[in-house]
């Protein structure tokens, strides 16, 4: 008998379809195997194939392997696209909801609660993914899935907000058509078009009463508010390890929120910021792509709080800081001063353990010549070498 990572490896492997809805980047393992072993891929874990681009798009290669997306958003293009090319294609436009805070300015979300950020207006989903709802990082995110996904640049992807949920997305033609997927809000439809594909589910979710329906509405997403958005848009445009380092950002900062929330803390998280450009770009790490300082005495859990059916009280409505996270992720020079580290011996000893495996991997990797592989180890290392930093003691008379 299996169980964990080794468990879910092992079923993507002998499966003939592996939906893969593991929270996060630890999704990756079971994305690689799955498609490695020429299985079709029901895919709702998009940091997989956000941050594990370059090591999931060769998988994406192997005879009899299919990728076929769960998310709402890229299902609805998925189906768009079904009958048309791509010389017919002009953009993308992925649409979204506008979060639970649509219409507040930035000053307000200086300070909101843990339930408000979870009461999203239109979709029952998980802890994490409805914090990125909040933030319009999750849109953000699903820009670069979308990239990753159908090959389209970046500036023929245009994200819109629709409030009601029920236009997915749609797909702008050269000659001015535009193709769009609707459907009342129920995830039962996309995962029954993933487990299906090619053929249809005879069983109906989602499906509308025009007579009732009155009115579908669009607008532009608020930016200066919800800068998150082009904080995505940026990373993916630098491409190489840009995105796997936005996503690990974006990972432990809204672990840092459920810890602060649950905690009464009001520690502020920064988060990494990419530059460069092209899709050798790399992170500048000198300071901006360090790791995430979490509320002081606060441990970094290794999994979402709540996911697993954790104690209520985080959910329980305290004051948060999700609002700056929404602010600071786009502006990480205004983030305040990091909370003191912990004590010196403990600290000074982790520093050498990440620096040490570092220097391991990089030296194999590049004597292998692997240098996009190296960029999602490294940040599979550094995510759990700082969930180590700070509370993992050093061997008896280090210093």
């Amino acid at each position: 008998m299996l169980a964990g990572e080794k468990g879910l490896v092992a079923a993507a492997q002998a499966a003939d379809v592996v939906v893969n809805a593991v929270v996060g980047f630890a999704g990756l393992p079971v994305t690689l195997a799955a498609l490695e072993s020429g299985r079709r891929l029901a895919l709702a874990n998009k940091e997989s194939l956000i941050a594990g681009a370059p090591v999931v798009q060769p998988a994406r290669r192997t005879e009899g392997a299919l990728l076929v997306p769960i998310d709402s958003e890229h299902c609805a293009i998925h189906q768009c696209l079904a009958r048309s090319g791509d010389a017919e294609l002009a953009r993308l436009l992925i649409t979204a909801s506008g979060g639970p805070f649509r219409g507040r300015q930035r000053d307000e979300l200086a300070s909101i609660s843990v339930t408000e950020a979870l009461a999203h207006p239109t979709w029952q989903m998980g802890p994490k993914i409805t914090v990125d709802s909040s933030t319009l990082m999750n849109k953000g995110l699903e820009v670069i899935e979308a990239h990753e996904l159908f090959f389209v640049p970046y500036e023929r992807i245009d994200v819109v907000v629709h409030p009601q949920s029920i236009v997915h997305s749609m797909v702008e033609l050269v000659d001015g058509s535009t193709i769009a997927q609707l459907s009342l809000p129920d995830m039962r439809l996309p995962i029954g078009y993933a487990l299906c594909y090619p053929e249809r589910l005879s069983i109906p979710f989602g499906a509308i009463d025009w007579a009732t329906t009155t009115s579908l509405t669009f607008e532009q997403p608020d930016r200066a508010t919800f800068a998150c958005l082009d904080l995505a848009y940026e990373a993916g445009r630098a491409g190489g390890g840009a995105p796997a380092w936005l996503n690990a950002a974006n990972e432990v900062a809204v672990a840092a929120f459920w810890r602060s929330a649950s905690s009464g803390s009001t520690s502020q998280p920064s988060s990494p910021r990419p530059s460069g450009s092209g899709t050798g770009a790399r992170c500048d790490r000198s300071t901006t792509c360090s790791p995430l300082t979490p509320p002081p005495g606060a441990a970094r859990p290794r999994r979402w709080p709540g996911a697993r059916g954790r104690d209520d009280a985080l959910f329980a409505g305290r004051p948060g800081n999700v609002g700056v996270l929404v602010t600071t992720l786009a502006t990480p020079e205004a983030a305040p001063e990091a909370a003191p580290t912990p004590s010196a011996p403990s600290s000074a000893w982790a520093l050498v353990r990440l620096l040490g495996a570092l220097a391991l991997i990089t030296g194999v990797f590049l004597v292998l010549g692997l240098g996009d592989l190296l960029l999602v180890l490294a940040v599979i290392i550094v995510m759990v070498m700082v969930h180590e930093f700070g509370h993992s003691p050093p061997p008896s008379g280090a210093t």
